[in-house]
């Protein structure tokens, strides 16, 4: 399994390849992963819960191949993967456009299926409002040559596969696929990790969450395409003093701007900005309504986490070009949670439907942890994986 990044760095790419190496191992696999060395305390290999660990060097970028990093970096990786020899047979499975045209151009490439985890011409798009003039910059100039890569990335594999018809829409209408070309396969979720369960009453306290009060949540990158500010105004009018209060958990480029918005509309008391953490089935079981306000998810791991917690979830509804999520492929619209149009009048109204009725929030949500079980498993997915080389 190949990627930028894993263990111990966070995020929703790392987590899903430690989930399927962990049901790989189980079935009686050995599975590698290779990624970048991106913490120089980080050894070059290591065995890691049945896992191998290999980390190539963290290739810096000279001055003068600025304009051409995306290319430059996929030659760099390219190298080192054809010069250490390690992936020449088995199955590969690729989660970034650079590593699977590295190996896709190998003179005796093995089996492999790409995962791309966006379409990240569109993702740019959302993204750029959080960018300095410099990273605009060059994320523009860099757009090009991206778009050509991932193009690479997706005709070069054997199976190109994806989490949502969300993702599969968005690529198939970019780099002209054929429909055929590009296979749905949903991830799983842990199912016993994200569970109802007791509160931490040391974290209640810290965020003076006190009996009887509601509690709506949103986990995630705080960044553009979370669409934060939008869901505040949306919710701050029912954010009842010692009774509703609105907890959103994760960091990134929008803080400073949500901490604005929280200070100008007094909301200082009702909105807490939990930062991160490596806990988040915490603060599902601290919370009794989940929300999506994203206006990009390529899938939306968190509502299934939110589902699995048996938490009613509330998201947007695609509408493309401005809003690209999959909440209506996981959610069942009215049984588990709710889908609204991107109108703070609506969102606020369906909030203000299960902040008010407790039976409806314990229904949505039994529903919810009830489709997790069935639909939703790491073994399905990892199945449907290795059916798909079989296949190929």
């Amino acid at each position: 399994m190949l990627n930028a990044t894993f263990l111990p760095a966070r995020g929703g790419i790392e987590n899903y390849l430690y989930s399927v190496g962990k049901v790989l191992i189980s079935m009686g696999h050995h599975p590698f992963i290779i990624c970048r060395r991106h913490h120089p305390s980080l050894p070059e290999r290591e065995d890691w819960e049945g896992m191998t660990i290999i980390r190539h060097p963290d290739f810096s970028v000279p001055r003068s191949k600025l304009l051409e990093k995306p290319s430059y970096l996929t030659e760099r990786i390219a190298q080192w993967i054809k010069d250490s020899g390690l992936v020449r047979d088995g199955l590969v499975i690729s989660r970034h456009l650079y590593y699977q045209v590295a190996v896709a151009d190998l003179p005796e490439a093995p089996p492999q299926i790409y995962i791309p985890p966006s379409c990240w011409p569109r993702l740019m798009s959302v993204m750029n409002s959080s960018w300095s003039f410099k990273e605009g910059l060059f994320a523009r100039l860099w757009r090009g040559r991206i778009s050509r890569i991932g193009k690479r990335a997706l005709f070069g594999a054997t199976r190109v596969m994806v989490l949502s018809r969300n993702l599969k829409l968005q690529l198939e209408s970019l780099y002209g696929l054929p429909g055929t070309a590009i296979e749905i396969n949903p991830p799983g979720v842990d199912s016993e990790r994200f569970a109802p369960g007791e509160r931490d009453q040391e974290l209640a306290r810290r965020f003076d969450l006190m009996p009887g009060m509601v509690t709506l949540l949103h986990l995630g990158r705080l960044s553009p395409e979370k669409n934060l500010v939008f869901l505040i105004r949306a919710a701050a009018p029912l954010l009842l003093p010692g009774r509703v209060k609105l907890l959103i958990a994760g960091d990134g480029p929008e803080k400073k701007r949500l901490e604005d918005e929280i200070k100008r509309k007094n909301l200082r008391q009702s909105v807490i900005l939990t930062g991160g953490t490596d806990r988040p089935e915490d603060l599902y079981r601290l919370s009794d309504i989940f929300v999506s306000s994203s206006r990009y998810e390529s899938f939306g791991q968190t509502m299934l986490e939110a589902m699995a917690s048996a938490l009613p979830v509330v998201a947007l509804k695609r509408s493309p070009p401005e809003i690209l999520t999959a909440g209506e492929e996981i959610i069942r619209e009215g049984k588990s949670g709710f889908c609204v149009p991107a109108e703070i009048k609506v969102l606020r109204e369906k909030l203000k439907l299960l902040i008010d009725n407790a039976a409806i929030r314990r229904k949505l949500g039994n529903e919810g942890r009830a489709v997790s079980l069935i639909e939703y498993t790491w073994e399905q997915h990892v199945e449907k994986l290795l059916n798909q080389s079989a296949a190929g």
